[in-house]
């Protein structure tokens, strides 16, 4: 594989960062936490323990324009006015811009995240029960109410912290299922019908335009292998994928080959997001899921230094406070060791 496209500019060097839920429900300790271990690029936590309008759903419903929702016994649904549910969504984004205002002045890059259209549709009922991907309508009204919702956020968190360039997280966890159409339908006796590709890959590119273009957007389909290709054409500068869970077989790997020729970052889970997994051991052994399939695709230290990001494997919801920051701790070295090109990394 040829590693000479280089990445896109704009991406901070021997940066590791986080993929946003957090544990507990400080965030000021949260925001802590993410601006003190990783300097190059720290990111917003989210803290689903503090309940209603702190889950990936209420998070993206807080920054809506014109569109509201209940929380009723099967989840989220459209209502007719705003709610108190949502409103508790946005005295929790408010508070959390207070601390990212205290703690991150000052940085360089900052990450945010959102839920992405798809998954939020997925989330979200109609007024009828029915999935909100299920109306073609109500899915553009979503998509656009959504862009205009984070330009609007992207502007407030500029204010608070001048100077600071952004990076917005699009989080389509379940955008493979959406096009699958392995989601269940709302009685729970069938499957939804899978959504067409392009009809995915233009929404995410219309959502994508409406934000400033020195923003930076990273696609984050989940763990799945497939999380990648559900992202093919959306137009983002960088996608998640979790190497601890990418097998060996050669499809796998091209994908990945095929995302780092064209320039892409990679955000590499890498560090276990959970201490059931065991010590992560010395900081070349842990690098070792993402320095073994790229040497084996030919890659060299400059890719390494230039278009991997190292993360924890998955979100840090589940983990214990010490473990959350040993994580991060352990990504941003293995940025640094990435960053420095040694060639036992791989085998160069």
């Amino acid at each position: 594989m040829a590693d000479d496209a280089g990445p896109r500019p704009g991406w901070p060097v021997a940066a590791a960062t986080g993929l946003g839920a957090m544990p507990g429900t400080d965030i000021d300790e949260a925001v802590r936490i993410a601006t003190g271990e990783l300097p190059e690029l720290p990111f917003l936590p989210w803290l689903p323990a503090r309940g209603v309008g702190a889950d990936l759903a209420g998070r993206s419903l807080a920054v809506l324009v014109d569109i509201w929702a209940d929380v009723v016994p099967s989840g989220w649904r459209i209502s007719r006015r705003p709610s108190r549910d949502v409103q508790r969504g946005k005295d929790f984004l408010a508070r959390d811009l207070d601390a990212l205002t205290a703690h991150a002045f000052g940085v360089d890059r900052l990450k945010l995240q959102l839920c992405g259209p798809w998954t939020l549709g997925a989330l979200v009922e109609l007024p009828s029960g029915h999935r909100m991907i299920t109306d073609a309508g109500a899915m553009r009204d979503l998509t656009a109410s959504l862009a205009e919702g984070t330009a609007a956020h992207l502007t407030e968190c500029a204010g608070r912290l001048p100077g600071t360039r952004f990076v917005i997280q699009c989080d389509e966890p379940l955008l493979p299922a959406v096009l699958a159409g392995s989601l269940s339908s709302a009685s729970g006796l069938t499957r939804l019908r899978p959504v067409e590709r392009s009809v995915v890959r233009d929404s995410l590119r219309a959502w994508r335009s409406a934000l400033p273009p020195e923003v930076l957007v990273i696609g984050n389909a989940g763990r799945l292998a497939s999380g990648p290709d559900a992202l093919a054409g959306a137009g983002f500068e960088a996608v998640r994928v979790d190497f601890t869970a990418l097998g060996r077989a050669a499809a796998d790997l091209d994908r990945v080959g095929e995302l780092l020729s064209a320039g892409v970052v990679l955000l590499a889970g890498t560090v276990p997001a959970s201490p059931v997994h065991g010590p992560a051991g010395p900081v070349a052994a842990r690098a070792l899921p993402i320095t073994e399939p790229l040497r084996a695709l030919g890659f060299g230290p400059a890719v390494l230094a230039e278009q991997i990001i190292p993360t924890p494997a998955g979100g840090l919801a589940q983990a214990t406070d010490g473990w959350a920051r040993d994580s991060l701790r352990w990504s941003r070295d293995i940025a640094r060791l990435l960053a420095e090109g040694s060639p036992r990394l791989v085998g160069s």
